[in-house]
């Protein structure tokens, strides 16, 4: 007996040229792990390019169309209403990027039952907008489709400081969100750093929510790998946005722009 699986794989780059549906993702997941666990034989991979002269293959979508059904109606399952589009334009990755920190350090906070100093997002892990209207569980799954659990972890005052340094380099049009923190910068330089209305001190210790992604390798601020005494709040940062938009329905992204940059 030979069996042919194709693999689809999706990396940050290729989410470029490919505006592919998330219920895609899930279907590859189950199909391949049906296959995998029902079989023993090894499997040979090769790259194959995928463009529009390969055809639907038929017996595959008739073998997935049971699963395309139900997960589009899960994916379809309106859950809140945004009055108006929520996007990632400017600095800190806009309205959007002060949303997703807020949602992040309050979710750590109530999962953990502490207080949370400052939450931080990177820029790359957002990967959609909230267009305005009504939001569904697909939405959440368009805009985080990563399983990132969130987390938190210690940091001093200077690390912090070394941090928001190195996000000056590209905050004026995107850049890293954070929630918890007021900052300035004049030609990519920091020029003042508040953390709950207060001076930053140095040696003080700060509570700062993060994703397991940011803290264990990945992202462009490796000062975010040193934290100390790393805590799992126990959920994936989509679902602690899922748990969000159900909790207030109506969502509305953080009016103060806690990041200004100066002409």
């Amino acid at each position: 007996m030979q069996t042919n699986l194709l693999m689809i794989s999706q990396t940050a780059w290729y989410t470029k040229a490919f505006n592919m549906k998330a219920h895609i993702f899930f279907l590859l997941i189950v199909l391949a792990k049906t296959v995998i666990a029902q079989s023993s034989y090894v499997y040979s991979v090769t790259q194959s390019k995928i463009d529009p002269s390969i055809g639907e293959a038929e017996d595959v979508a008739e073998l997935i169309a049971p699963y395309t059904a139900k997960l589009q109606a899960a994916m379809n399952q309106v859950i809140g209403f945004a009055p108006k589009t929520i996007d990632k334009h400017g600095p800190g990755s806009g309205a959007l990027g002060r949303l997703m920190a807020e949602v992040l350090k309050e979710a750590v906070a109530k999962s953990l039952h502490i207080k949370v100093d400052l939450g931080v997002q990177n820029p790359g892990g957002i990967r959609a907008e909230i267009p305005a209207g009504n939001i569904t569980v697909g939405t959440i799954y368009r805009l985080m489709p990563f399983e990132n659990e969130i987390a938190v972890v210690d940091m001093t005052g200077q690390q912090l400081e070394l941090l928001f340094q190195e996000m000056g380099s590209r905050i004026k049009d995107f850049g890293a969100a954070v929630a918890g923190a007021h900052l300035t910068y004049k030609n990519g330089q920091l020029v003042s750093a508040k953390i709950s209305g207060k001076k930053i001190e140095r040696n003080k210790i700060y509570k700062v929510a993060l994703t397991d992604y940011l803290h264990k390798g990945g992202g462009d601020y490796p000062i975010l790998w040193e934290g100390k005494n790393y805590r799992s709040a126990g959920l994936t940062f989509r679902d602690a946005l899922l748990n969000y938009v159900k909790q207030k329905r109506k969502l509305i992204a953080p009016k103060d722009a806690n990041i200004k940059v100066e002409e």
